[in-house]
């Protein structure tokens, strides 16, 4: 910033200068928002009332559950992995290296998180993020979930209202009949004064992870439709952002078109936008089978919003500068590899969106 006295100030043109930088300033406040997959985020306690055998040290294991699973891979990773305290540590400490490594080193303004399994793992995270940041005690509601892997959400702004975690009413269709819901965690979050109105701005934000690929699409439609249900019933005057892993595969989406159509009807699909070098930005998630990058996650922003001129979105950005993040192709690399030891971070890549208020 300029400063200002009889010494320094040299003609109007300084001073006008200084004026517009100031200006300048006070227009360019940010608000950063990460979406980000952490993969089988456990802690190593048992929880009888859900299936977290996988995520046990051995000897606190039941082998008549791990035999009993009928996908071979899960079935060996119950059997084999020893999920124990050091595991847990190494996997918090890489989580917490890739969320702090955007915004200046310290991590995003809003984290939204997918795979954590409760508060106790959650407040794990956020006490090695906050050597370098100041995130607020974390907002996890227990989901459905059978395996017990919830939703979250960081922040270092104020939380107004109570958060609720909505049940996605499913209807059964195919054969993959669900009967649970991870659910959508709304969560109202205080930004300081916008510089144009001088109040306060409130973001609605809506923390989703849809079925899976095992299931059919008919599921991941159905939440998306309750997905704009809810923000739709949302107050005008709040920003709605939707953020998660929405499970929406390349070949999904080519087939079905389930961001394209919603971004044409109602949402803002940030990897859709064509902001700079957008050929840089490959996918969330590959699979390797399928040789195929996907944007499972991603975040989308309420048509009106943006409309409204309430706000510029400034940049997308893929975050993967990490060490052991990503193999020698850019592809994000597991936690474990196949001898159950530490290897990655997570099978999924954060996607962080920066907005302009």
């Amino acid at each position: 910033m300029c400063s200002f006295n009889n010494h320094n100030v040299r003609s109007y043109a300084v001073i006008l200068f200084c004026i517009l930088s100031f200006i300048e300033f006070q227009s360019a406040f940010a608000i950063t928002i990460m979406t980000y997959n952490t993969e089988n985020l456990f802690d190593i306690d048992d929880n009888p009332s859900k299936q977290d055998e996988s995520y046990l040290p051995l000897n606190k294991k039941k082998k008549e559950f791990c035999t009993s699973i009928p996908v071979r891979k899960w079935k060996e990773t119950c059997l084999n992995l020893n999920w124990d305290r050091e595991k847990l540590r190494v996997k918090i400490k890489r989580l917490s290296q890739v969320i702090t490594s955007c915004c200046e080193g310290f991590g995003p303004d809003i984290l939204v998180l997918q795979e954590v399994e409760n508060k106790k793992v959650l407040e794990l995270l956020r006490r090695q993020l906050n050597l370098s940041s100041v995130y607020k005690p974390g907002i996890l509601i227990n989901s459905d979930d059978p395996r017990g892997i919830n939703i979250a959400v960081l922040t270092k702004l104020s939380i107004i209202d109570k958060p609720i975690l909505y049940p996605i009413p499913f209807i059964a269709t195919g054969k993959n009949k669900i009967l649970h819901s991870r659910g959508i965690l709304r969560v109202d979050i205080k930004n300081i004064a916008n510089y144009r109105t001088n109040k306060e701005q409130v973001f609605s934000i809506l923390a989703v992870h849809f079925p899976s690929n095992r299931h059919a699409h008919s599921y991941r439609l159905q939440a998306m439709r309750f997905l704009t249900k809810i923000a739709k019933g949302l107050p005008q005057d709040h920003i709605v952002i939707a953020a998660g892993d929405f499970n929406n595969t390349q070949k999904e989406e080519n087939q079905f078109k389930l961001y394209k159509n919603f971004s044409q009807q109602y949402w803002t699909v940030s990897h859709l936008l064509d902001l700079e070098n957008p050929s840089k930005i490959l996918g969330t998630h590959y699979l390797t089978t399928k040789n195929q990058w996907s944007f499972l996650d991603t975040i989308l922003i309420r048509n009106s919003d943006i409309q409204a001129k309430k706000l510029k979105i400034k940049s997308i950005q893929i975050i993967n500068t990490i060490e052991n993040q990503i193999n020698e192709y850019g592809q994000p690399i597991g936690f474990l590899n196949a001898a159950q030891q530490p290897h990655g971070v997570s099978d999924h890549l954060p996607m962080l969106l920066t907005l302009i208020l």
